[in-house]
């Protein structure tokens, strides 16, 4: 099983998380109208680690470091689609961490690229 997937198997929060004031102004930056909390629903959420995945392959922690810097602002699609209309969610916020409690297949401690995200409160996604 990939690792990242581990992360989306919990069940999602009964109730979302309020917006704050500093998420408000993170996320303006990003879009076209100065939004209200009430327009948007934010969620934290893992990108990306340094456990080995199905194709054997792990990120380094420079790698991390360095892919966190770059996460800031892009989309996220679903099912690795290409298409516009497939892109949902926005990151606004992201910070590599470790976890000394935990440790990888290959003894390193766990380190992941932790975000946030937000996505307009419409119909289609309600």
């Amino acid at each position: 099983m990939n690792t990242i997937r581990k992360h989306y198997d919990a069940q999602p929060p009964e109730r979302a998380e309020p917006v704050t004031p500093d998420d408000l102004e993170r996320i303006r930056a990003f879009t076209r109208k100065d939004v209200t909390a009430d327009e948007i629903y934010t969620f934290p959420l893992v990108l990306c680690d340094n456990e080995i995945d199905r194709d054997l392959e792990m990120f380094g922690t420079e790698a991390l470091e360095t892919l966190a810097e770059m996460f800031v602002g892009k989309t996220g699609i679903f099912d690795h689609s290409m298409s516009g209309r497939d892109q949902t969610a926005r990151s606004y916020q992201r910070e590599c961490v470790a976890d000394e409690t935990r440790t990888t297949q290959t003894g390193d401690v766990y380190r992941c690229i932790r975000a946030r995200a937000y996505m307009p409160r419409i119909d289609k996604n309600a």
